[in-house]
């Protein structure tokens, strides 16, 4: 070393002091550089790491909240039946009342969105779009029913005709069964996302839940008595003159001079 450091023209012993110093020092600096530049790299990869576990672990939450409102809403909708029974059972009722003569105002509830949407406005944008899409529709459409259900519940829709109470019935009737294929598609579409098991799948629970589905029947007497006057088969001036008095004596004297 002593040879090679006087080769160099360090021939006296601080001179060679210093250089063998100011070589240490220097390693000494990038050593130290380098393993500042490894743990400022490692740092970075450990805090991209950690957001990217929090963005899905986030991403995951966000589908759990809104496939368990839209599940409830489906379920909501799906027990109260089928919207073409409860269109068949109000035409029912429509029938009675024109027959009658009488005023009459179908009552229709208003219906809640998915209020989670506005409290996760942002969060939202972590969905793949097939997400986002599905749960937006369907949160028009519930938006749309519900201003559709308030304007029926107005002074100017009670001064309406039957004939256009119920096609405006029949059409929010429909809307409402539309909302129920809407949650239902947002419902297959996130859980395919959450990797559900099959067993908690969408299919099983609608399959298990479909004795418990209220069908509306229509009230058979109402109904036979409805078709039997627009058949003509009931006469006004029949049913009045049966129901005097005088007229119903002569019919049971008649009936009983017939019996043997």
């Amino acid at each position: 070393m002593e040879a090679l450091l006087s080769w160099l023209g360090f021939a006296t012993s601080a001179l060679q002091s210093a250089f063998l110093q100011g070589i240490l020092s220097f390693f000494g600096v990038v050593v130290t550089g380098c393993i500042a530049i490894w743990t400022w790299s490692a740092n970075k990869h450990s805090e991209k790491a950690d957001r990217t576990a929090f963005r899905s672990e986030k991403r995951m939450d966000t589908r759990r909240a809104l496939w368990a409102e839209t599940d409830a809403l489906w379920r909501q909708l799906f027990l109260n039946g089928s919207a073409e029974s409860h269109i068949a059972l109000a035409a029912v009722r429509f029938q009675q009342a024109r027959a009658n003569q009488e005023k009459y105002t179908p009552f229709v509830a208003s219906v809640t969105g998915l209020s989670l949407v506005d409290a996760l406005t942002f969060d939202i944008a972590l969905l793949d779009a097939q997400e986002i899409a599905c749960i937006v529709r369907l949160s028009r459409h519930l938006h749309a029913v519900d201003e559709m259900a308030k304007d029926m519940r107005t002074d100017a829709f009670s001064g309406l005709a039957l004939e256009r109470k119920e096609a405006m019935l029949v059409h929010y009737l429909r809307m409402l069964g539309r909302a129920e294929l809407l949650a239902e598609m947002a419902i297959t579409t996130l859980e395919a996302s959450l990797e559900m098991p099959e067993n908690e799948a969408f299919s099983a629970r609608k399959t298990a839940l479909e004795t418990e589905r209220n069908m509306p029947t229509l009230p058979a007497p109402s109904l036979a008595a409805i078709s039997k006057k627009a058949s003509g088969q009931i006469h006004p001036e029949q049913a009045s003159a049966e129901a005097d008095p005088a007229v119903r004596r002569a019919l049971r004297k008649r009936r009983a001079s017939k019996t043997p």
